[in-house]
């Protein structure tokens, strides 16, 4: 049996992109997989780096929002290496407001976000156009 440095459990989007950065440094991987490669989501921690609140900063929250700008070049790596569309974008998120109280909160996370994300992410308030898809 062939030595591996890394085994890796699960051929969805973190278990593979796990195994993509390791390749990267020169590990010897090995992906386990009990369906198929992006068959659906294991059940686990989904959504571990979606965008999160500004107040109450920590480590954790520092490392999360680092680790989701870096995310854009780590795709366009993947994409230059495969040849193929990731279908990554930085789209932001859409949040329903209930009420007043939540659009307040929101207002504050809007100002707080500026001061510690440092312009490299924004939170925005925007008021509802009535468009179609809204």
């Amino acid at each position: 049996m062939a030595r591996v440095d890394l085994t890796v459990r699960g051929g969805g989007i973190f278990g593979l992109s796990v195994a993509w950065a390791a390749v990267l440094r020169g590990a010897k991987v090995r992906l386990i997989e009990a369906v198929a490669i992006g068959a659906g989501s294991s059940g686990g921690t989904v959504g571990a780096l979606s965008p999160h609140t500004p107040e109450a900063w920590n480590e954790k929250k520092a490392f999360q929002l680092e680790s989701l700008l870096m995310a854009q070049g780590f795709w366009e790596g993947v994409e230059s290496t495969s040849g193929l569309c990731s279908g990554y974008g930085r789209v932001g998120r859409l949040q329903v407001l209930a009420d007043a109280a939540a659009v307040e909160l929101a207002r504050v996370r809007e100002v707080d976000a500026v001061s510690l994300w440092q312009g490299r992410a924004a939170w925005r308030v925007v008021e509802a156009s009535g468009a179609a898809w809204e």
